[in-house]
């Protein structure tokens, strides 16, 4: 709690994209608990205020630890950021239900390994959304800011590689 935090970043665990960033954010995932001795109390009670919010099953228990755990510190340190590497992501959607305008929630297009999926329901929920390709049915989705990126794993590379001057010539 020591620390001047910006956001949350949450997975899971993308080693590359981390470093990346500055060091001051807090990762979180359902497999990465970050927690605060001194906020302990507050999390246990939310943790049973949070049940009655989800359907009680084995995964949205760890969903339900996770934000016990995570919702005291956002609040104490003011964090707004939340950032969804990946937008399948049930840590963010779950934060922006329970604290909704409270935060503003980032997702970013992981892949079109996703395709198959129901892309409205994936983007769906976050304030701001970052698209790698095109998607036809922006019109549809009330609330959310798209905005063109592109591959954020490219980036990195180019970034590691030192190589942005490419991009001016072949995008």
């Amino acid at each position: 709690l020591n620390k001047n935090y910006n956001c949350i970043i949450s997975g899971p665990d993308p080693m590359h994209y981390k470093e990346q960033f500055k060091t001051n954010f807090i990762f979180a995932d359902l497999n990465q608990n970050p927690y605060s001795k001194d906020l302990l109390l507050k999390s246990f009670f939310l943790f049973f205020k949070l049940i009655f919010k989800f359907k009680p099953n084995y995964r949205n228990l760890r969903v339900i630890l996770t934000l016990s755990l995570i919702i005291p510190i956002i609040k104490k340190k003011s964090i707004k950021k939340i950032i969804c590497f990946f937008d399948y992501s049930k840590l963010g959607k779950a934060l922006k239900k329970i604290l909704k305008k409270e935060i503003v929630l980032i997702g970013l297009q992981h892949s079109m390994r996703a395709s198959h999926m129901d892309r409205e329901n994936l983007i769906k929920g976050f304030d701001y959304y970052f698209l790698w390709d095109h998607y036809k049915h922006k019109n549809k989705i009330k609330n959310c800011k798209f905005i063109n990126f592109g591959s954020l794993k490219s980036y990195v590379v180019l970034e590691r590689q030192k190589k942005w001057n490419y991009l001016r010539k072949k995008f």
